[in-house]
C-alpha cells in the first residue's frame, strides 16, 4: 500500500501513495502483511481496481462497493489515471470465472474536491458505474455507518478487519497475491498516528496497528476496512485504507462515517 517517497514533502505524500500498487512511483499498491487467503465470496463487497496511467504505468488497489452503481474508493487511487478496470465478485484475480469486469474512465469518477496530497486530508472518492448491475451471492454492497455517533465510530483496541489483493511484503520482489486476503488489526490511540503524521485529523481519520509481521501494504489503498457484527454477522465499511509508512507501520484510514453527507450528496447529485 505504499508508495514510493519523493522527497521529504511531507511523510504523507508518500505514505498516500504507498497503499496502492503504482503505477508511478508508488501511490497504488498495498497488500496485506501477515493476512490469510480469505473463504471466496465472504467479503462480496470488495473490488480491485486495476489502473493504468499515462506512459502505461499500471497499479492496482481496492474499492468497496455501497450501492449497485457506486464504488467507494480513495482519492490517490485515481487521481490522474486514464482507465480503471472494476473486478467485481473476484476472488482469484487470475481465475476470472463469475467475475464482472467493468472499464470505466475518469467522467466516471468522482474524487473529493478538497483533496490535498500534501496532507492526505479528505482521501475519498466514489467510481459511478456506466449502468447498475445485479446483485448475486458474489456481489453484494456493504453496509455503511448509521451516523457517526454510531458503535461503528470505532475505539482504540478495537478489532477491525483489512481485506485486500495487496502486497504481503514491502519486497517488490514478491508478486502480488492472486487471491483476497484478510487480516484483523486493532485501531490505535490517535496520539500514536499524531506523533508520525503532524497532519493525522482524528475527526477524519482512524489510526490502525501495523508492524513487520501483519499490516496493510502495497496494493491494499482504497480498500475497504470493516467491522464485522458477532451477533448478525453484518459487515460494516468503517475504514477506507489511505497511507501508511512502507509495510512495517501503522497505516492511516479515511474514516467512512465522518464523510457520509459527501457520499449521499455525490451520489445523489454527481457532483464532488
Amino acid at each position: 500500500m505504499w508508495v514510493k517517497t519523493v522527497i521529504a514533502f511531507t511523510i504523507v505524500y508518500v505514505l498516500v501513495l504507498a497503499h496502492g500498487e503504482l503505477l508511478k512511483n508508488s501511490y497504488l499498491n498495498l497488500k496485506i502483511v501477515g493476512g490469510q487467503e480469505v473463504v471466496p465470496h465472504t467479503h462480496p463487497y470488495q473490488v480491485g481496481i486495476a489502473i493504468r496511467e499515462p506512459k502505461h504505468r499500471t497499479g492496482w488497489c481496492g474499492g468497496a462497493l455501497i450501492t449497485d452503481m457506486f464504488v467507494l474508493t480513495a482519492v490517490h487511487c485515481l487521481k490522474g489515471i486514464q482507465l480503471a478496470t472494476l473486478y467485481i465478485g473476484a476472488h482469484d484475480i487470475r481465475n476470472l470465472s463469475n467475475t464482472m469486469t467493468i472499464d470505466v474512465t475518469p467522467r466516471n469518477m468522482l474524487l473529493h474536491r478538497l483533496w490535498t496530497p500534501r496532507y492526505a486530508v479528505n482521501d475519498i472518492a466514489l467510481i459511478r458505474l456506466p449502468k447498475s448491475i445485479t446483485f448475486s451471492d458474489s456481489i453484494q454492497p456493504i453496509v455503511l455507518p448509521n451516523n457517526p455517533q454510531t458503535i461503528h465510530n470505532v475505539s482504540p483496541g478495537q478489532m477491525l478487519v483489512a481485506i485486500g489483493w495487496g502486497r504481503t511484503s514491502s519486497n517488490t520482489s514478491i508478486a502480488r497475491p492472486s487471491k483476497l486476503h484478510s487480516i484483523q488489526l486493532r485501531v490505535e490511540a490517535d496520539a500514536t498516528c499524531k506523533n508520525l503524521f503532524f497532519h493525522y485529523d482524528a475527526t477524519l481519520n482512524i489510526c490502525l496497528e501495523g508492524n513487520v509481521e501483519k499490516t496493510t501494504c502495497f496494493g491494499d489503498s482504497g480498500g475497504p476496512i470493516v467491522v464485522i457484527n458477532e451477533r448478525t454477522g453484518t459487515h460494516v465499511l468503517v475504514g477506507i485504507t489511505s497511507y501508511g509508512r512502507k509495510c512495517e507501520n501503522v497505516s492511516v484510514l479515511t474514516k467512512v462515517a465522518a464523510y457520509l453527507d459527501w457520499i449521499e450528496l455525490t451520489m445523489r447529485t454527481g457532483e464532488m
